[in-house]
């Protein structure tokens, strides 16, 4: 794995900082790392970031520096390996995912995220989010560092956020903990944290055309993500096109059907075994117009069709990508593509 095998060669000295998390990891390292950057440290971004590679970052990084790293599961195995973990660890939360790869077992997926902090040599941080934090009291797991456990409330309200929905102010309260942890002060913090528009194909605003806004929420490869999205962008009227669905990591989506069927106001739907799943469990009689679809041409088209002004088109698949498109960032280029030459 590059990610361990960066973090064993690289030099002594080198302060490294490792996220994971089911949901929300790649929006707190791009924030701990503008952060960082933002206050003058020399830092470096790596890990599960796309078009970053970690091995070649060993000919740069030297003592002092630090360097954040996003980490998903199959990366932590080889952290689970080679016995080690980050000095500053941030585990943002645990959900159902990934369920085709662990074949239902979430006691196996939670042993490889755990590598996050297993490993860590006295002196370190463990940041929590409070979900992991309850499940780590329950397992009576001892973590042998400082931890701090992050929750929204601790975002100061005055604070002008420019990230959308609760589910950010927990990113953010993460990020906060562990620039703490690693000297930052408020002020600076603040300053970081109202200068971050977000990461692309999370919940990314596109444009907005004729009254209508599209947003971008690709990544959002589970119904947590789904969920999250609809609640940060949906109004008490139905104000939301949504495109979602595609196929299938042996998820339940029982709770993204009903979610659904309250918000929407038309629905495409990505042809796939995770689409099949949702309309099992949506009513025969909608009272909104739903189309299924076996390309993005079609879905945008549909929903465009149906938002008037003041609307919002949100792709938010809760579900994976495969066999249409060639991974998560494909379906959303392709959205972004069709959304930009809307006119």
């Amino acid at each position: 794995m590059d990610a361990s095998l960066f973090a064993r060669l690289a030099s002594a000295g080198v302060i490294i900082i490792g996220i994971t998390g089911t949901r929300g990891k790649t929006t707190v390292t791009n924030l701990i790392y503008e952060i960082l950057k933002r206050v003058g440290k020399r830092v470096f971004l790596g890990g599960n970031i796309r078009g970053v590679a970690t091995l070649p970052l060993l000919k740069k990084v030297k003592s002092g520096d630090m360097v954040v790293l996003e980490l998903d599961s199959w990366q932590l195995q080889g952290f689970g390996d080679t016995k080690i973990s980050p000095q500053v660890a941030v585990f943002t939360n645990f959900m159902r995912d990934h369920m085709n790869y662990y074949r239902g077992d979430m006691d196996q997926y939670w042993s490889d995220k755990a590598n996050i902090f297993k490993y860590q040599k006295h002196g370190g941080t463990l940041v929590l989010g409070k979900g992991v934090a309850k499940k780590i009291k329950q397992k009576k797991l001892k973590p042998r560092n400082k931890v701090l456990i992050a929750h929204r409330g601790i975002v100061p309200k005055k604070w002008k956020v420019k990230i959308l929905g609760v589910h950010n102010r927990e990113n953010i309260a993460l990020a906060m903990r562990a620039c703490q942890a690693l000297g930052i002060d408020e002020k600076a913090i603040k300053c970081g944290v109202e200068n971050f528009t977000g990461v692309p194909g999370r919940l990314e605003f596109v444009c907005e055309v004729r009254g209508v806004k599209y947003y971008n929420d690709t990544t959002a490869t589970t119904p947590d993500g789904n969920r999250a999205a609809l609640a940060a962008l949906s109004r008490k009227k139905r104000n939301i096109a949504l495109i979602a669905g595609g196929n299938d990591k042996e998820l339940i989506f029982d709770e993204m059907a009903r979610n659904i069927n309250q918000t929407v106001k038309a629905l495409a739907l990505i042809k796939g075994t995770a689409t099949d799943k949702i309309l099992k469990l949506l009513p025969p009689k909608k009272n909104y117009p739903m189309i299924v679809v076996t390309n993005m041409k079609d879905a945008v088209r549909f929903a465009q069709m149906h938002a008037k002004r003041g609307d919002t088109v949100l792709l938010s698949p809760g579900a994976a990508s495969f066999g249409i498109f060639k991974n998560e960032y494909d379906r959303g280029d392709q959205f972004m593509k069709l959304v930009k030459v809307i006119v």
